[in-house]
């Protein structure tokens, strides 16, 4: 997916069908609720729970499906030279609503260890700006 990616962008700015189907948006939201859980080096069972929880009531899928998704979420990030191709999908994809429940569910992500950690807060800002929901972006 990440390859789609690059390619979309430098390929096909103008684009009408940008060729993104939902299970993309998918791992899109999943890579970045990866990310902030595991920024911090340590990825506890809490917060993995809880990833796949709000995963689960983002997308309606069922204990496998959310399993599989977690998984891609977890290698497109890792593969990912950073969140800025899952924020250009997203963006595109969704109205601002939309991307600020994804923020919304960041931050639930970041405090699922009970603590913010800097890390955590400084992804925040940065996909804020990222998702254009800052006054700066």
């Amino acid at each position: 997916m990440f390859q789609r990616v690059m390619d979309w962008l430098a390929d096909a700015p103008d684009a009408q069908d940008l060729g993104f189907g939902d299970h993309d948006i998918q791992v899109c939201v999943a890579a970045l609720f990866y990310h902030m859980v595991a920024i911090d080096g340590v990825v506890t069972e809490q917060e993995r729970d809880d990833l796949e929880q709000i995963l689960s009531k983002r997308f309606h899928l069922d204990e496998t499906q959310i399993a599989t998704l977690a998984m891609e979420g977890e290698q497109s990030d890792r593969d990912s030279a950073g969140l800025f191709p899952f924020t250009v999908i997203l963006n595109r994809q969704m109205d601002r609503q939309e991307r600020q429940l994804v923020f919304d569910q960041l931050q639930q992500l970041a405090m699922a260890d009970g603590e913010m950690h800097e890390l955590e807060q400084s992804m925040l800002n940065h996909v804020a700006v990222l998702l254009k929901l800052s006054p700066t972006s």
